[in-house]
């Protein structure tokens, strides 16, 4: 009778262990999950894309896909059996091309796929810059940064006896 109570005593023990480290395991989840998500939205609005989309489900990997240069489209097949696959295979190659796009090396692109909960606040709240041209969507019109001919008041051209990076504002 004494062993029964002894095993009764340790049973619930490791219950009110259980029971104290399961609300700090859920608080912790939380906060990590909270903070993936503004290094997230942080990270978007760098590429220039809108940070409200990381909380729109299938449509924060459409966006993941257009910022790396993949078609967004790819992220609807996260929905068809087996082609899943090729989805998630290609979140983890995005992940190294965003390391990538955001002049990071080889070492912290890996480290991006492999350790995502620390690299991502890394890019997200760090002085990084995304280096790569955002993409644009179909339905953004595309601006004509051509100049017209004459627009500008004052023609400048270079002086070729001092090099092609100095400009000579006498000669007109």
């Amino acid at each position: 009778m004494d062993s029964q109570l002894t095993t009764l005593d340790s049973t619930n023990n490791i219950n009110n262990i259980a029971a104290s480290v399961s609300p700090a395991i859920s608080l912790f989840s939380i906060v990590l999950a909270i903070l993936i998500l503004v290094a997230l939205w942080k990270i978007f609005t760098k590429a220039g894309k809108p940070g409200w989309a990381i909380i729109v489900p299938v449509y924060n990997i459409w966006v993941l896909f257009e910022i790396v240069g993949y078609p967004g489209w790819w992220s609807v097949l996260s929905f068809v059996p087996i082609a899943n696959f090729f989805t998630t295979i290609m979140i983890f190659v995005s992940y190294f091309k965003l390391g990538k796009l955001f002049g990071k090396g080889t070492g912290f692109s890996i480290c991006l796929v492999l350790f995502p909960y620390i690299t991502l606040p890394i890019l997200g709240f760090g002085k990084s810059q995304f280096s790569g041209a955002p993409i644009q969507s179909p339905t953004t019109p595309v601006q004509d940064s051509t100049p017209v001919q004459g627009s500008t008041p004052e023609a400048t051209t270079t002086n070729p006896t001092t090099g092609p990076n100095s400009v000579d504002k006498d000669i007109k």
